[in-house]
């Protein structure tokens, strides 16, 4: 699945990964395991690049809201499910970290809940 992805949409799954892991200040080690294990399990052998071209190039808020418009809907529950993981590698999603859920959710047109429905679906 991950080699399908478009340039764009590999940029949006590593903002949501950077928006998850900063949102609560501090990061913890389960979310650095989380973020190894996504990469090693997807092949996603590019990520420092990405993630260089993301810090480089994608700065503001806006900029990720942008990312997130790209995703195609077939890709879209991979973005949820990466981001629930993530969120929940410590042991519970805080506030901070559930936002991105909102974001998701304003920014693709569907309700928090059936966004939040797709990772148990």
């Amino acid at each position: 699945m991950y080699s399908s992805l478009t340039k764009e949409e590999k940029l949006s799954i590593v903002g949501v990964f950077k928006y998850v892991v900063n949102a609560s200040g501090k990061v913890d080690e389960e979310e650095i395991d989380a973020m190894h294990n996504f990469i090693e399990e997807k092949n996603f052998e590019d990520f420092n690049e990405v993630l260089d071209e993301f810090e480089q190039d994608y700065n503001t808020i806006e900029d990720f809201y942008e990312l997130l418009e790209s995703v195609r809907p077939e890709n879209q529950d991979l973005l949820v499910d990466e981001a629930f993981e993530l969120a929940v590698s410590d042991g519970y999603a805080s506030p901070e970290e559930l936002e991105v859920f909102n974001i998701m959710s304003e920014v693709w047109g569907i309700s928090k809940n059936e966004l939040l429905d797709r990772i148990s679906g």
